[in-house]
């Protein structure tokens, strides 16, 4: 999905008002799905819905906390909507019947002001 991609580049480089446009761009584009069905699976619509109605619930949040400019409540809410997405697309897109693996829940980082990789200089964060 697009909005999801383009979200998460605001949130990687710190783009407030990208990250809320984003966010509300992708609430917009789950409208209008209620009645949608997996394409494999098809016999468990039911949890299809499931997983649909909590990602419409999540996705609400992260727009909400995007639009705090609080890019730290965004990017922990963005990653509570990625793990709806990859369950649901390990159940339905890929074609598995098997529960996915549990998602560790996403933490907030180490009050660190500076991101750093092995041998590369520090970027102040």
């Amino acid at each position: 999905m697009a909005a999801m991609a383009a979200l998460g580049e605001a949130v990687i480089h710190g783009n407030k008002t990208g990250a809320g446009e984003h966010a509300n761009r992708l609430t917009e584009t789950l409208r209008g799905h209620e009645k949608d069905v997996p394409h494999k699976n098809v016999s468990r619509a039911k949890e299809f819905q499931a997983f649909y109605e909590e990602l419409k619930k999540r996705a609400a949040k992260l727009a909400a906390d995007a639009g705090t400019g609080n890019l730290q409540k965004t990017s922990l809410a963005y990653g509570r909507v990625l793990e709806v997405c990859a369950s649901c697309h390990a159940k339905f897109r890929d074609g598995s019947v098997t529960t996915p693996p549990a998602v560790p829940p996403v933490r907030a980082p180490a009050a660190s002001t500076t991101c750093r990789s092995p041998g590369r200089p520090a970027i102040p964060g």
